[in-house]
């Protein structure tokens, strides 16, 4: 049975850092043309489900280095009937979620079955805090404010289903995907931000330096988002670098800034500048 999905369903799977919140503004920044997508953290997925019905192209390419993460996406793509009547059977037991599906979970995230390895990915953002450096636990909170697991959650995932046919998933090194040659590719990436960490990547920290010299050889059309720091907008002052401000609920809905990259420059980026809080000059300074 297929699924229509409404303009505002566009994260695929609960995630921790999702882009949805500014999923629009960043699909504004899009190149004028691109014939290949590529996302090479593609975390919950909202900017792919964003680009793949507001901009379609001819071929697709998603990566994560979390293998669950990964799993949840292959299975969705490959067997979106099986995963979902698991997922309707936890629902039917534990709800929107309890203390011995939390226990489930930790368990499933090192079953050697595909199915347990694509549910934890798909519960890590609905019922568990913490992260695999700093530890885990249960977030009854969010299953009393009915923010957990829900039947409606559930069914969506039919019409992200499919989304995913046809696309090339893969769980490899980030720069393997954006040094791979290609014609008309536009990257989209949205690596762990500095300022989070351990705190809430299950990875731990990020090699910014190691990111920024991939963006510096790169063939392809680059957008990228990092968190707003005087290390960032040092190692990415001579590309085209927007801040603006947004709320992390990852931490407290405070209000931060993130840069907003690009490697190239179109009628879009421009007209879409104005509409966030500053544009940065060639040499990282902010211009009011």
């Amino acid at each position: 049975m297929a699924y229509r999905l409404a303009d505002h369903e566009i994260l695929l799977l609960p995630y921790t850092g999702s882009k949805a919140k500014v999923v629009d503004l960043l699909a504004r920044l899009r190149p004028w043309e691109f014939e290949e997508y590529r996302e090479p953290f593609v975390g919950g997925g909202a900017m792919f489900s964003r680009i793949r019905r507001l901009a379609p192209c001819q071929r697709y390419w998603i990566n994560d280095i979390d293998k669950r993460v990964v799993a949840f996406y292959r299975m969705l793509r490959d067997d979106a009937d099986a995963l979902i009547r698991h997922l309707l059977d936890i629902h039917a037991e534990h709800g929107g979620g309890t203390q011995e599906l939390f226990g489930l979970w930790a368990s499933w995230r090192h079953s050697s079955k595909q199915i347990d390895i694509a549910t934890s990915a798909y519960l890590r953002g609905l019922i568990v805090r913490g992260s695999e450096q700093k530890g885990f636990g249960f977030a009854p909170s969010r299953v009393i404010k009915g923010k957990a697991i829900t039947h409606t959650k559930i069914i969506r995932l039919r019409g992200f289903a499919e989304l995913l046919q046809g696309v090339k998933i893969t769980e490899i090194n980030y720069q393997k995907v954006m040094d791979a040659e290609g014609t008309g590719v536009f990257v989209f990436a949205d690596p762990p931000y500095e300022v989070a960490g351990a705190d809430c990547y299950d990875h731990g920290d990020f090699d910014l330096a190691e990111f920024s010299a991939t963006i510096d050889r790169s063939r392809h059309s680059c957008l990228w988002t990092l968190n707003c720091s005087a290390t960032t907008r040092a190692a990415f002052a001579k590309q085209n670098v927007i801040v603006h401000t947004m709320r992390y609920s990852a931490n407290g809905h405070a209000a931060a800034e993130e840069i907003i990259g690009a490697n190239y420059t179109t009628p879009l980026f421009a007209s879409s500048t104005p509409q966030v809080d500053l544009k940065m000059s060639p040499s990282g300074a902010a211009i009011r």
